[in-house]
């Protein structure tokens, strides 16, 4: 069971600070929409194990929070789900929670000259293609990996008149992976 609350929400409270800090004088179209989903579903093998099929009703219930924001000189978007498994067959571990977080911004700092890209990912992927790998989320299964992906590009824009446009850049990416069951 992955627990890396804190550190999502850091990332979250990160995100949304930068967000904050770009904000110009001119006002932005901000939306939020929550919303929540709830589902059950039936697998006759939810652990993915050929030698050992278990069957069970996994309960699955998603919070999701969108929230964008378009102005003049910012463009951004969040979208955060916490994803909670319940899985009733199992006498050890019933709970499992994946955090899923997709969020860009694109600002304008300085009028013409000075902008801002930015970009946070956080999902589940299968790593292994080797082993075994499931199109449902509901799944258990050892061969699956959270992977976080963080960007961050400050950019300066020159034009030359109407024939050039110069821009300087710098990119800065991270990538992480760590297993669903690290503390």
């Amino acid at each position: 069971m992955m627990n890396n609350g804190k550190k999502n929400r850091l990332l979250l409270l990160s995100t949304v600070a930068l967000m904050a800090t770009t904000l110009s004088g001119q006002a932005a179209d901000w939306k939020i929409n929550p919303s929540i989903t709830v589902s059950e579903t039936y697998t006759d093998n939810v652990d993915l194990d050929a030698s050992s099929q278990q069957s069970d009703f996994v309960t699955r219930v998603t919070p999701q929070v969108t929230i964008t924001g378009v102005g003049p000189r910012l463009n951004t978007s969040l979208t955060y789900a916490a994803n909670y498994f319940y899985y009733p067959g199992d006498a050890n571990d019933k709970h499992d929670y994946r955090h899923n977080l997709q969020a860009n911004l694109n600002s304008e700092l300085v009028d013409e000259v000075f902008f801002v890209d930015a970009g946070a990912s956080i999902n589940q992927r299968f790593l292994d293609r080797r082993s075994a790998i499931s199109a449902s989320e509901v799944s258990r299964t050892q061969n699956r990996r959270t992977v976080q992906t963080y960007s961050f590009s400050p950019y300066l824009v020159h034009d030359f008149g109407s024939w050039a446009t110069a821009q300087l850049r710098y990119r800065l990416n991270h990538v992480r992976q760590f297993s669903d069951t690290q503390q």
